[in-house]
């Protein structure tokens, strides 16, 4: 094998920690680790879909319409467990509503809130 092409579909703030997760498995795999940031999101979501990036990162929603098709394109190799109480040591996904903060934090009755 040549080398592994990966391909992030997170927020291009993010492009350093995979720059880092591909320095880190390069020597430990024994093959080169190619991060692809340098063409639009889109076509990066295109080559993991094809199979030209043989690795990436996606955040839940578009994961989960990919691998809810009759024969998914690809597999879950690991998740990101976060240190937080609220997620207890384990692999979950939450989706937070917030709102404008002179609500107070509800909504509603509360004037200001929908």
């Amino acid at each position: 094998m040549d080398g592994i092409k990966f391909v992030s579909l997170m927020s291009e703030n993010t492009d350093f920690i995979y720059q880092a997760i591909a320095a880190y498995l390069a020597p430990r795999i024994g093959v080169h680790v190619q991060v692809v940031a340098d063409v639009p999101w889109p076509e990066r979501e295109r080559m993991l879909d094809l199979g030209q990036a043989q690795l990436g990162v996606i955040c839940g929603l578009p994961y989960v319409r990919k691998v809810d098709q009759p024969r998914p394109r690809i597999a879950l190799l690991s998740a990101a467990v976060m240190q937080a109480e609220r997620y207890q040591g384990q692999a979950v996904y939450f989706s937070d509503v917030v709102c404008y903060a002179p609500c107070g934090g509800g909504v509603g009755g509360k004037e200001g809130c929908w």
